[in-house]
């Protein structure tokens, strides 16, 4: 199974158009060994495994290919079996006879049991079930034998086989599974509220005075310092334990910053050509902008408002001079992620943005501006409560212009009032009345003076 990106021809059924809806949907697949990882996730089970693709846009002939394929190579090292605990597989020296039998024996697609797989006893078993059954999705129908070694393996490999991420997920669904802190994190936006303990996982109160000590004050700020790093895993636990956090707390931390931005950034290249249609009020490439996920690709001409071709290789150098001497800039330097990065690592600060660009940057004062103002716009819809970021939201009720109401709507609105409303309402519309009756015979009045000065004035000639 290979660990290479998704291509025609690699996995049967799978083409050019499967592979990019693999890849645009949330979570993507974006290898062999992932694709597999959830089709054991799913236990091996072939009614949840089709749904899963027909989900993603996939077509049933197509489905049901990519669906043989993974039966037939699953085959190679699962079983529908149950875990023989009693097989007289002879231990390495360095390994304990449960973990010699996991490793020289087929997955059990059956529950696992207590000495079947290293580290999982009776006591975990449970958390590690919800766990499982969470990582399944909700439209999944779980298995009776969940959990098994089958599907642990399955997360293990959708996950893009990250031991650290394994690990810290792992370690959570032990102590209990998901905390209420991680829900909430996942749950609400990003805050701009001074950082304290149970707001982000692993961010305890020792942790916030080492985070002051290293000039992040919010959540807001601690995503941008991650994102600044492009998402790179090592760069930003590499941050962390510089500043002496602990390596548990920083494996849950960097767990986190991976959640909750992974719901508007990607390792796909931003796509220029997409159809989105921008509003009559904005630029194409400002829409697109505000609507597609930030790319960790090199910013392009055209992807960002603002800069262009004349002003990336400056931006680039000031991005590198901003993540600092120890982190190791990526090839993909500067990114789009990294350029949000900067900007909630600074506080969201409109106007040290602007001078940064505008000084430092030497972008001239019309583009700085347009690409601040794109970066803000996208930074609400990260951080702040849902909203339409790109078209302008209809004036409070009160401020809308209004039309006079009509006589029947007058009277409509009197039956629905109080009597003190109704008597007021019923003045209203006598004054009105009275006003239009006086301006009637002024305006009869008037006319009938000129006919008589008119009739005189011929008369006279």
């Amino acid at each position: 199974l290979s660990a290479e990106p998704l291509a025609p021809g690699m996995v049967p059924g799978v083409g050019a158009a499967t592979v990019s809806k693999l890849k645009a949907e949330s979570p993507p697949v974006r290898n062999p060994q992932q694709l597999m990882g959830y089709y054991l996730l799913l236990n091996r089970s072939e009614h949840n495994f089709k749904a899963f693709l027909e989900m993603r846009g996939i077509q049933t002939k197509y489905a049901g290919i990519i669906l043989e394929a993974m039966q037939a190579k699953s085959l190679e090292h699962c079983t529908d079996d149950k875990h023989d605990l009693n097989s007289p597989v002879r231990t390495d020296a360095d390994t304990t006879n449960v973990a010699q039998r996991f490793i020289k024996l087929p997955l059990s697609s059956h529950k696992i049991v207590a000495g079947q797989t290293p580290g999982i006893g009776q006591m975990s078993l449970p958390s590690v079930e919800r766990t499982i059954k969470t990582q399944m999705g909700e439209d999944a129908k779980p298995p009776k034998e969940t959990p098994s070694a089958v599907q642990l393996m399955g997360l293990y490999l959708a996950i893009g086989r990250d031991a650290r991420a394994f690990a810290t997920r792992t370690a959570q669904a032990m102590s209990g599974g998901e905390t209420e802190v991680s829900k909430n994190f996942k749950r609400n936006p990003l805050s701009a509220e001074p950082l304290a303990p149970g707001m982000v996982p692993g961010v305890g109160a020792a942790t916030v005075r080492k985070l002051e000590a290293a000039r992040v004050l919010t959540p807001q700020q601690l995503m941008g310092y991650f994102l600044l790093l492009n998402r790179s895993e090592d760069m930003f636990r590499a941050f962390l334990e510089k500043h002496d956090i602990q390596t548990k707390y920083a494996g849950i931390i960097l767990e986190a910053m991976q959640a909750k931005s992974l719901e508007y950034c990607t390792d796909d290249e931003h796509d220029l050509k997409s159809p989105v249609k921008p509003g009559a009020d904005t630029t194409k490439v400002a829409h697109l902008f505000s609507m597609l996920p930030l790319s960790s690709h090199k910013i392009v001409a055209g992807q960002i408002p603002g800069l262009g071709e004349k002003s990336l290789p400056r931006v680039e150098r000031k991005i590198k001079t901003q993540m600092g001497e120890d982190a190791k800039p990526p090839k993909e330097t500067p990114s789009a992620v990294q350029l949000m990065g900067l900007y909630l690592a600074i506080g969201r600060e409109r106007e040290w943005m602007l001078r940064w660009l505008k000084d430092d940057c030497g972008c001239q004062e019309r583009y700085a501006r347009a690409t601040v103002d794109a970066l803000e716009t996208k930074a609400c819809m990260i951080c702040d409560e849902p909203t339409d970021p790109v078209f302008a939201s209809p004036p409070p009720k009160e401020q809308r212009p209004r039309l006079p109401p009509t006589r029947e709507e007058s009277e409509k609105g009197i039956m629905q009032g109080t009597e003190e409303e109704k008597a007021e309402a019923l003045q209203r519309m006598q004054d009105q009345s009275s006003a239009l009756q006086k301006l009637l015979f002024f305006i009869l009045g008037g006319g009938l003076i000129a006919i008589i000065v008119l009739h005189l004035t011929i008369g006279f000639v």
